[in-house]
Parts: structure tokens; sequence; C-alpha cells
């Protein structure tokens, strides 16, 4: 049986017009191997998404950018929402879970479980999915050199996230970044603490400390700029993301120690308890227009619409 990257090596092979390649976390060898395969004249075009975090957590390579400029009839396109992973060859289409890293396609040791299916292009769900494709954008060198800074800023503070690791690993997914401070309300008391160079703090401030500082907080922001920093800074964090990705269902307790378990296996029932609690008590306080945790079952859910 043919292994997912083969399959997609046969297909990127096949085009005679136009390749499409779609997938939030690409890497710079697998990329490279894949255009070897593209017939002269065919067209191709990439569409990734670009996150400080990611690219200092080793998800994605900002390199494919150069990669990408020093093929002729390339284009490369970032989409900030990106979760699908879409491979076109003019009218034949692979579908499904894998991204482009080796991992992913069965080119290193321990591959991932995947899934890619066949499917036309004219098939409905994929034209809407191509029409969603349809408003990604231009990657330019500003831009890459832009996320490239954030990503190094992060290395700089030896954040997990920048130990260069797969994220489809589940062994590597403790290097997934989630809050430390109990109290995320005290975030904002200790960031203008930090602003006056004092330098005592309790323990509940040495945690919320670590958490300014691990989300790159720029200074001088007031109470709301600063939780909206907060809150797209740990929303586009892979560790939250696995978290919120469970959003629009519900996330009960369970279901939470259990996505903190798989991420930081090393943890006994009673430290994934205790930090599931903490990232709930975020989610509620931070991206409290979004979400709610019901007070009753401590349910995390979407934010009920208001008439």
């Amino acid at each position: 049986m043919l292994s997912d990257g083969e399959r997609i090596k046969r297909l990127i092979g096949s085009a005679r017009k136009e390749v499409l390649l779609c997938a939030p976390f690409i890497k710079h060898d697998v990329l490279e191997k894949l255009l070897e395969l593209v017939a002269p004249r065919v067209r191709v075009t990439v569409v990734t998404r670009w996150k400080a975090a990611e690219v200092a957590a080793g998800v994605s390579d900002l390199s494919v950018f150069e990669l990408m400029t020093e093929k002729e009839n390339t284009q490369l396109l970032l989409l900030d929402e990106l979760h699908a992973k879409l491979y076109v060859a003019d009218d034949a289409c692979l579908v499904g879970s894998a991204n482009l890293t080796g991992k992913a396609l069965g080119w290193s040791p321990n591959p991932n479980i995947e899934i890619l299916v066949d499917l036309k292009r004219s098939d409905e769900q994929v034209q809407a999915l191509l029409e969603r494709l349809a408003h990604a954008y231009e990657a330019t060198f500003a831009l890459r050199n832009e996320i490239q800074k954030e990503a190094d800023a992060l290395e700089e503070l030896s954040l997990p996230e920048a130990e260069k690791v797969d994220p489809e690993n589940t062994a590597a997914q403790t290097s997934f970044w989630l809050p430390r401070c109990a109290a995320p309300d005290r975030l904002y008391d200790v960031y203008r603490k930090l602003s006056t160079g004092a330098g005592i703090f309790s323990s509940t401030e040495q945690d919320a400390k670590a958490d300014v500082e691990a989300l790159a907080v720029p200074s001088g922001l007031d109470e709301p700029q600063f939780v909206s920093h907060v809150a797209g800074a740990i929303s586009s964090l892979p560790g939250m993301m696995t978290v919120l990705e469970g959003v629009p269902g519900t996330i009960d307790d369970e279901e939470g120690i259990r996505l903190v378990g798989e991420m930081y296996p090393n943890y006994d029932a009673g430290e994934r308890r205790k930090q599931w609690e903490i990232v709930r008590e975020w989610i509620r306080v931070v991206l409290a227009d979004r979400f709610e945790v019901a007070p009753s079952n401590y349910v995390v859910r979407l934010k009920p619409k208001q008439n």
C-alpha cells in the first residue's frame, strides 16, 4: 500500500496545467521534494499559514518563501485561519488530514496515522474550499522577516515552542505552551508592575509574569489592548488551539483533562486536572467575548449570541 507521501508525489507528477498544495504546516525539505516532481510550465500555488509561535516551535519553515521565489511560475499565499489539507493536480484531488511534513507523509520514523481521500476538483465540498482559499493573500519578504523576528523573540525567551519539533508527533506535544497562572484576572496588574521595573512578586504573580513574558506582550498597552493582545496570542499557540478546536462542541472537565494528558503525557492525574482548571479559567476570563464556562457543570462552550 502506498504511503500518503507517495500518493501526493504521484498526484503532483501527473499534473499538466496546475498544482495546488494547501496545508497549515509545511516543512522546507518536504516541499522541495514535491516541487522537483512538477513538470515544466505547470503553475504551482501553495497556500499555508504563518504564525510566529508555530515557526518558533518548528512546525513550519519560513524558508519555503525562498524555495517558492526561486522557482518560476509559482505563488505562495497565506490564510491565517487555515486548517484544511488539500492537494490538487488539474482535476484530481487528495483531501484529508496530512500536512506537508515528513511524519505526516510517512517519510520519517514512527509516522503519523493519516488519511487522504481521492476526490475530483468538481466535488461540491472541494469547490467550497477553493472559494475560501480565494481570500488568501500573498506572502511577502517583509512579512516573512516580520514573522521571523517574532519567532526569534520567542526563542530568546526559551519558550517550549522554540524547540524544533513536529507538532504532529504526539510524544513531542509536551512542547506546546499552556498557561501557568491560575488567576488570569491578575495578569494586567502584573503587566503594569513589570512596566515599573518592580522585582518582587508573589508565587501567583511569578506565574503571571512568566505567562506575560511568554506571550511577548508589548509595553505601553492599556487594559483593553492588553486583553486583546493576550486573547489573540493564546488563540494562535498550538496548545491552546488544540483545546479550542473542540468548540463549537462542548468540552467538559473529563475531555479537558484528556486533552491536557495528550499534550503532557508525563503529568499525573492531579497535575492534568490542575492544568485543565487553569486553561478553563483562562478561557473564561481572557476569551469571554467568544466562550463561556457553564456555572453548573464547568462545561466550556461557545457564548450564545445576544439578540
